[in-house]
């Protein structure tokens, strides 16, 4: 379980950029070709005995591991940089108020929550 949940983030990421990126034909192919090797290697322990829970999360943690490929192709999508990247911290002031407004707003919540209980 902790190999899926380490392959998790760097999957979203990669997933995220293709989309973000608008490279979805490649997305799809690589998410269809991950899909065939899960799916398949699902029905083929089946097949070939009773999957046991460290089998079932080994075969995941493999197939998770397959899916780190999107990284490459990823970076590939990525265009090159035109000049040198730097922190804009015009950025945080422009978005300052509502990321405070929204942090009060989740801390208000969870103090709430934690009231009711």
């Amino acid at each position: 379980m902790g190999v899926l949940a380490a392959f998790q983030w760097p999957v979203s990421f990669y997933q995220g950029g293709l989309v973000g990126l608008h490279k979805q034909v490649l997305f799809n192919v690589l998410r269809i070709g991950a899909a065939t090797v899960s799916n398949g290697g699902a029905v083929l322990g089946l097949m070939v005995s009773v999957l046991h829970g460290s089998s079932f999360f080994s075969l995941a943690g493999c197939t998770n591991a397959i899916l780190v490929f999107f990284g490459p192709p990823f970076m590939e999508s990525l265009p090159s940089a035109t000049r040198a990247t730097q922190f804009d911290f015009g950025l945080l002031r422009n978005i300052g108020r509502f990321a405070a407004g929204m942090s009060g707003i989740a801390s208000f919540s969870l103090f709430w929550a934690k009231q009711i209980k």
